[in-house]
């Protein structure tokens, strides 16, 4: 959660498509009290953390180049993340996923394609509520 009373999260969401980060932003930035920061890829994503110190980690697990899995491994290899809470973001089957949530350490799963409630509801034991959805 943020870091002081007042203070805003910063949540970090990494994936490919335009139109999951944007949906994300648009949700997190409406709920909850949270800087929201977008990396394409896990490159991007590699260069932001140490300097955003995220408190939330949304991550797709199926991306080019490199899968969720393998850039889960290397932000966990960064000082100060073993820690952070990451929710995977994926169409991947739910069998397939839950099946690696305790071996990966990810919190939680968000299912393409996928709601607001749903977002609010996944989101909401991690950050800081604006206002509430009603579920």
């Amino acid at each position: 959660m943020a870091k002081e009373t007042g203070d805003l999260a910063n949540v970090l969401v990494i994936d490919d498509s335009d139109t999951y980060r944007m949906m994300m932003k648009k949700v997190i930035e409406l709920y909850f009290y949270a800087n929201v920061h977008l990396a394409e890829n896990p490159g991007e994503a590699f260069e932001m953390i140490p300097k955003i110190s995220p408190d939330l980690i949304i991550l797709d697990m199926q991306m080019p180049v490199m899968d969720g899995f393998t850039a889960l491994k290397n932000i966990r290899s960064i000082d100060g993340t073993k820690d952070i809470p990451v929710i995977a973001f994926t169409a991947l089957s739910t069998s397939t996923l839950v099946a690696e949530l305790v071996k990966w350490k990810i919190n939680d799963f968000i299912k393409k394609p996928t709601t607001t409630e749903i977002i609010v509801k996944k989101l909401k034991p991690f950050l800081p509520l604006k206002r509430d959805i009603g579920i």
